[in-house]
This record gives C-alpha cells, sequence and structure tokens, in this order.
C-alpha cells in the first residue's frame, strides 16, 4: 500500500540459479507491504543503495544490515522513500546442508524478522554478485545460461551467504516484536473487513484486547502511522483499486468511495487527489499505467542445458 502522494511505480529483475532464487526491485514512493515466506524457504534481503530506509517488523535496515525472514512466517516491511532492495530466497534444507558441511553445525533463521551485520568485506561481496548478476540479466542474459555459469554463482552466492550471517544477531527483542505483528495483523484483518464502518481507535482496541496507547505503539512502529491514518489510506486504496478495474459506463465514482465508507464525496475528492495525484474520474477513465522508466521490457534468457534451467524475468509497471 503506497503511503505517500504521487504515482506509483516499480520494477522488478528475477532470477532462477540451480538453487538460489534472486530478485532486486525498484519503488518510486513510500509503501508499506506484507511479505510472508513459504514453509520450505528463507528470506536473505538487503539494500542495494544508499537510499531511504527500510523498515521490517519494525526494526530500521540500513546499508549496512542484512535482514532474514525463516521459513512460513510474515512480517510488515515499509520504506519512507524511493528504494532499491535485493533478496534472495534459500531453500531450507539446502541452507541444513550447507552450513553443517561448511560450519560443522546446522545455522538456525529465526522465525521472525532478524537484522544481521556482517563484516563488511562480506557484505560488499555479496552486494557485488547480487548487483552483478542483476546486471548480466538486464544486459547480457545469455552470459547466465551456461549451466556452469549458473553453478559457479550459485556457489559463490551461497559461500557469501553463510560468511555474512555467521555474524552475531543485532536485534534480541524478536519475541516482543512478533507480538505486535500479530497484533497488527488482527489489527489489519479487523480494517479490511469494517471498512464502512465508522470506527474509532477505542473501538478497534477494545475488540482487539489491548489498551488504545498500545495500539498506537504498534502501529506506529509496524506501519509508521497512527490507525486511523492506515485505515483511511486502506479506504482510499479500495477505491483507487475498484476505479483502476472498473468500466467508467457501467461504474460511478461516488458508489465506488461509499462502498469503501466515504460518506462526504466532496473531502473524499480532495484526498483522493492528494494522495493519487488525479482526481477519481480520471483513474476511472485512464489506461493501465506505463512501464517505469529504464526498465527492459519482459524477457527470458535462452537454456543451454535442460540440466540447469534459469528464468530471468523483468517487469515493470
Amino acid at each position: 500500500m503506497v503511503t505517500h502522494k504521487g504515482r506509483f511505480q516499480a520494477g522488478l529483475i528475477q532470477v532462477a540459479l540451480e538453487r538460489l532464487r534472486l530478485f532486486a526491485a525498484k519503488e518510486s514512493l513510500p509503501r508499506i507491504a506484507r511479505i510472508k515466506t513459504p514453509k520450505d524457504r528463507i528470506l536473505i534481503s538487503l539494500p542495494l543503495d544508499g537510499g531511504s530506509s527500510q523498515f521490517w517488523g519494525g526494526a530500521r535496515v540500513d546499508a549496512e544490515t542484512l535482514v532474514t525472514l525463516g521459513p512460513g512466517t510474515s512480517v510488515h516491511t515499509r520504506t519512507d522513500g524511493p528504494s532499491h532492495w535485493g533478496a534472495i530466497w534459500f531453500p531450507i534444507d539446502a541452507w541444513a546442508r550447507y552450513t553443517q558441511a561448511l560450519t560443522g553445525e546446522i545455522l538456525t533463521i529465526p522465525d521472525f524478522a532478524c537484522l544481521w551485520r556482517p563484516p563488511a568485506a562480506a557484505r560488499r561481496l555479496l552486494h557485488h554478485i547480487l548487483t552483478d548478476v542483476m546486471r548480466a540479466a538486464q544486459i547480457r542474459p545469455e552470459a547466465l545460461s551456461a549451466s556452469e555459469a549458473a553453478h559457479g554463482l550459485d556457489q559463490q552466492l551461497i559461500h557469501s551467504l553463510i560468511e555474512c550471517l555467521l555474524a552475531p544477531r543485532m536485534n534480541d527483542d524478536i519475541p516482543i516484536r512478533r507480538q505486535r505483528h500479530t497484533l497488527i495483523d488482527r489489527f489489519d484483518k479487523l480494517v479490511a473487513t469494517d471498512l464502512l464502518s465508522d470506527v474509532r481507535v477505542a473501538s478497534i482496541s477494545q475488540v482487539l484486547g489491548v489498551s488504545d496507547r498500545f495500539l498506537r505503539q504498534c502501529c506506529e512502529e509496524q506501519l509508521g502511522m497512527n490507525p486511523m491514518r492506515y485505515l483511511k489510506l486502506r479506504r482510499l486504496h479500495s477505491v483507487h483499486c475498484a476505479l483502476q478495474g472498473g468500466d467508467p459506463v457501467t461504474l460511478r465514482v461516488s458508489d465506488a468511495a461509499r462502498r469503501s465508507g466515504f460518506r462526504h464525496l466532496g473531502r473524499f475528492a480532495a484526498e483522493y487527489r492528494h494522495l493519487f495525484g488525479e482526481s477519481p474520474s480520471v483513474t476511472l477513465r485512464q489506461q493501465p499505467h506505463q512501464t517505469m522508466p529504464g526498465l527492459a521490457s519482459p524477457r527470458r534468457a535462452k537454456h543451454s542445458s535442460s540440466r540447469t534451467p534459469i528464468e530471468i524475468n523483468q517487469c515493470g509497471g
């Protein structure tokens, strides 16, 4: 969910190697997202430039930090400006085998967003390999097509990741942050099913079984805003999605607004224009947004070996 005014644009590059799946994302505006890992994978993420800050589970991730998310868990993430970040999906069975072989023990990844500050040289090497792979995927995807290249990149990244995560964990407050994330998850589901109600923080807190103050603290930490601001953004985005996918002949802006809980249509129109940079009627009439500038068209590398499929996808929008 975009949290600041303007037209949101994003680009994504994905590369699938033998064991690892890599991706890099660019986003033009601050946003909130909920990320969930499959039960058979862990996620390792890192910033790819020194731009805006990222927050995973309320914890700030800077340019010298890695963040991990254990298998089968979820977390709210947010950014405070345009962002460029990368991540690696690592199969949990392969993680166990490689860490046992390289360190003599299986390294455990906590089941929530955990921050690590690896040695500078190890972090720079990981950043260098990841950015080089993404650059090759855009400029020379055929260079990644050979099975030997895929295997070599896989091994380099695996060794680099394990070296980075041998560093001590930074945050030891995971149980507290997990508890607060669970509360925000419940809050999120509540407002998603009750957009029409004229709710107040006190009534939401009562349903969730917490104090008003604690709910506000958790929302500020996890979402970067107070509960009512978040609810209003949810309502505005609900209308925006309805208008983007609606038929201008049969859908009326006023109907879409009322369905998402807006009673004062003049105030709604002003708030909508402030957030999205256009009137609701323009959103309803216009064509889908253009691809983010500077991103190539979707394409797939040709495979030189059926034993090592490498998928390279690029998308924007």
